[in-house]
């Protein structure tokens, strides 16, 4: 595998993780007076964790490039 493979790789990876918080975000925003706060709580940790992941993902394609 080649580091442009490898960047595309992350690169889809990356694009995966910000559509997955913008779901988030829309359930957030459109439908909160519907949502149980346990779960908005759950969806705040999971951007959470999306958000270290993308910094991760960055921090591999420097290594790389």
């Amino acid at each position: 595998m080649s580091t442009s493979d490898i960047t595309n790789r992350l690169n889809q990876i990356n694009d995966a993780w910000h559509n997955l918080t913008q779901t988030n975000d829309e359930i957030t925003n459109t439908d909160r007076d519907n949502v149980d706060p346990l779960t908005l709580d759950k969806i705040s940790k999971l951007n959470n964790f999306i958000d270290k992941q993308q910094e991760e993902i960055n921090s591999l394609k420097t290594a790389i490039a």
